[in-house]
């Protein structure tokens, strides 16, 4: 399909293996020879006018991303309206002003408000590629906004919806997985040693221990349960967590019970979760 295209600005890149979701990106990203690049996952899409309006914005110097808002679309490509609005406000893109934010530690990591590997445009030298690690995982995406951030430069927001991000009914499963967790818990592990983010450093401890006890809840899940109470016991030592203690008395019983008991858990919990918008 690629050679049908007949033009050399394609290229095609396979992995002799699977290098997991931060190893595939970095593998693409170490084949990049422009000055900007941009993430487009095979599910999303870009509206026609996604580039054309958040290129120029990088023009400024000073500036490393330029980002946009996004529809949510189902497995039929339709939009979701109602999901949409509320995608916009959960990561307070509704609140925030147009133009350039600079620091942008709050709207990129505390917020989380930059669709980073869908809704963006980054500038090639501004990212540290030597310092992005495997252990990022799923979360990548939040490494490449922190890495975007430390350049000390601005990040534009333009607030049009110039992309469509297509839910799954399996990205619940998804996020309950261990590797989806641990990435968490090794992020924000790594801004708490950050002094330039001492700002947020409660935020981010609370993060990092919700982290913990998703990953022992997972762990559980998958039947590890000593692992698992490895991770919520470390979760309690920082503070009663109602979750992390039902977890954690789950360990001590068998795994088919454990099982049972964290699906029907999982259950009443699920009418109340928000679904992922980034």
């Amino acid at each position: 399909m690629v050679q049908s295209f007949n033009d050399t600005r394609i290229r095609l890149r396979c992995n002799p293996t699977n290098l997991g979701i931060a190893g595939n990106h970095l593998a693409a990203f170490s084949e990049m020879r422009g000055s900007l690049f941009a993430v487009l996952n095979d599910d999303d899409e870009w509206e026609p006018d996604f580039l054309a309006k958040l290129v120029p914005l990088l023009a400024d110097d000073d500036l490393v991303v330029a980002f946009c808002d996004h529809s949510i679309i189902d497995g039929l490509s339709k939009v979701d309206a109602k999901e949409t609005e509320l995608n916009t406000r959960r990561w307070r893109r509704d609140t925030l002003s147009d133009g350039i934010h600079k620091p942008f530690y709050k709207i990129g990591l505390v917020q989380q408000s930059i669709p980073i590997v869908m809704g963006a445009v980054i500038k090639t030298e501004a990212i540290e590629f030597c310092k992005f690690p495997l252990d990022t995982g799923p979360h990548y995406d939040l490494w490449l906004t922190y890495l975007a951030a430390k350049s000390g430069k601005g990040a534009c927001y333009l607030p049009e919806r110039l992309v469509r991000y297509r839910v799954h009914a399996t990205a619940q499963t998804a996020s309950q997985s261990p590797e989806n967790s641990a990435s968490s818990e090794y992020i924000y592990s790594q801004f708490l040693n950050d002094p330039d983010l001492r700002e947020y450093h409660d935020v981010f401890r609370a993060k990092y221990i919700e982290a913990q006890v998703a990953h022992g809840i997972a762990l559980l899940r998958q039947g590890s349960a000593r692992e698992a109470r490895s991770e919520l016991t470390a979760a309690l030592r920082a503070g009663f967590n109602l979750r992390a203690a039902f977890a954690l008395m789950l360990t001590f019983c068998g795994t088919g019970i454990a099982r049972i008991a964290m699906t029907i858990y999982s259950l009443l919990r699920s009418g109340s979760q928000p679904r992922a918008g980034i």
